[in-house]
């Protein structure tokens, strides 16, 4: 009896082992995201002519699916800390963009069962995206996003694999720069934004421990 207790114990401790994110584990990892919301927008236009204008709109965002490659460690037990690089591709109408961000974050992990972890986390850096318009110009615009994911979650069922899930995103973007309007006018444009969604920003990715 006293052997068939030693070895459950012994099972358990390698099991909670194997799972613990512990100081000094690195990662990479892939994600995949599928994104759609709404976006506020205002202009900022200067002709050759001396006319001025302003305007801010309440625009829907077209369907958004990206992939991102990431780096993490673990500063500390359960506190980790990456760098995320993404790219995005968005149709709304005829308009196509693409996006680039460069993000480093945090992440706290919860324990909620054995190699299975709540993990809250944070992304801040650069963005930057390129839009074709329907007169063939380009509008790129570039600056700070942020991200929050509170309904994030990590499942490890080995020593060295994990997948994770997002389902729930609270994001704020702003970005500036100039569309390409030809000689007569020069136009800037400030984008900013807060949105948060719900299953409308989900995303899955899968990480390989090391």
């Amino acid at each position: 009896m006293k052997r068939v207790i030693l070895s459950i114990v012994a099972i358990l401790a390698m099991a909670f082992s194997a799972s613990a994110q512990q100081k000094g584990e690195q990662y990479v990892g892939l994600n995949l995201g599928y994104e759609t919301g709404k976006s506020t927008v205002e202009f900022h236009a200067n002709s050759i002519y001396d006319i001025h204008w302003n305007e801010k709109v309440t625009a829907r965002s077209g369907d958004d699916v990206g992939f991102g490659l990431e780096y993490g460690y673990f500063v500390a037990n359960n506190l980790l800390v990456k760098a995320h690089v993404g790219y995005g591709f968005e149709k709304l109408d005829e308009d196509i963009s693409h996006s680039f961000n460069i993000t480093p974050g945090l992440a706290y992990y919860v324990r909620l069962a054995d190699g299975f972890y709540y993990t809250p986390n944070l992304l801040v850096g650069y963005g930057l995206s390129s839009t074709k318009q329907t007169d063939d110009s380009y509008l790129t615009l570039h600056g700070l996003v942020a991200e929050v994911q509170p309904l994030a979650v990590e499942f490890r069922p080995a020593k060295r694999f994990a997948m994770t899930v997002s389902l729930a995103s609270l994001q704020f973007v702003y970005l500036s720069g100039k569309l390409d309007a030809g000689e007569q006018l020069s136009t800037t444009v400030d984008t900013s934004g807060v949105a948060f969604s719900l299953l409308a920003n989900a995303q899955v990715g899968f990480k390989l421990y090391f």
